[in-house]
């Protein structure tokens, strides 16, 4: 039997152990039940931080490369829309399909990676 990479911590938090990550195991769109723009992304984060979920006020949004880090292109979890998305069970299904990261583009928006292609 291989090793699960990711890991259910049990608080809400799900560990990668290929990358060393820690990953919040829902996400803003099944929180807030809406999709977020950028600045609400980083309102998102902040309240996290603010509330220390999990007991972490370090909490960041991926770069580009973590965020690629993610998918998997033989791993399938449905979407909001019932679609599949290409991450890991250990993560909530129902949640959106792509995700905000830090790499900016100008002052008012940055990157989305897709999980579903």
């Amino acid at each position: 039997m291989s090793e699960q990479r990711f890991i259910d911590n049990g608080d809400g938090t799900v560990s990668d152990t290929l990358t060393n990550l820690m990953w919040i195991n829902n996400d803003s769109y099944l929180d807030t039940k809406k999709f977020v723009t950028f600045k609400q992304a980083i309102k998102y984060k902040d309240r996290k931080n603010k509330d220390a979920f999990a007991g972490f006020t370090d909490w960041r949004m991926p770069d580009k490369k973590e965020a690629q880090t993610l998918y998997d292109k033989e791993k399938n979890l449905q979407d909001k829309y019932g679609i599949d998305i290409h991450i890991d069970a250990v993560f909530i299904p129902g949640c959106g399909f792509d995700t905000w990261t830090s790499n900016t583009r100008g002052k008012i928006t940055a990157y989305v990676y897709s999980f579903n292609n």
